[in-house]
């Protein structure tokens, strides 16, 4: 899809007219989104708080906490630079990487059964996808230390042999995925 600016295709100016700020996607995600949301995913009940965003982040991202359940993270990607396809492939890579034994969250499928569910608000396209909260905390909430003082070196290398089990487990990846990896 091109449109035209000053008479030439523009592909930027295309981009231009459908990108929505950070703001605008957490204000619509906030007030049509979320209310669409427990249609999708079995969250009654749980409590939704959006999560602070950092520099540059590319998804409203929310924490959904209910009492005696599972911790839950909801992700609400808004730019127009992926496909759908895209975030299937990569919500397939995760579960299958899950499935497989490494260490990471697992990925939630909504009532119907999907991994990916999408909304569309005033010609803005949402997909939505959920996660099973990772156990711990992040590093920045502890002051940059791991684990009572480890040396940080610690953490590189367990990072290191994790991404080294998501390597292993990725020999049979699934045919569909294949092509992102």
């Amino acid at each position: 899809m091109w449109t035209l600016q000053c008479g030439k295709p523009s592909k930027q100016c295309l981009l231009e007219e459908i990108i929505i700020n950070f703001n605008e996607a957490v204000n619509i995600s906030n007030t049509h989104v979320l209310t669409l949301v427990p249609e999708l995913f079995h969250l009654e009940g749980y409590n939704i708080q959006l999560i602070p965003p950092h520099e540059g982040g590319r998804n409203v991202v929310y924490t959904c906490e209910q009492e005696g359940r599972e911790s839950l993270i909801l992700r609400v990607s808004f730019l127009p630079d992926r496909r759908r396809e895209d975030y299937i492939a990569e919500l397939e890579y995760v579960r299958y990487l899950f499935e497989h034994g490494a260490r990471v969250s697992d990925v939630v499928s909504s009532k119907k059964g999907h991994l990916l569910e999408e909304i569309t608000y005033e010609e803005h396209t949402f997909f939505i996808c959920m996660f099973v909260k990772a156990k711990g905390k992040l590093l920045v909430e502890n002051h940059y230390q791991y684990w009572g003082g480890v040396p940080l070196t610690e953490y590189y290398y367990n990072s290191g042999k994790i991404l080294g089990k998501s390597i292993s487990c990725r020999k049979g990846t699934l045919p569909s995925i294949a092509g992102i990896i």
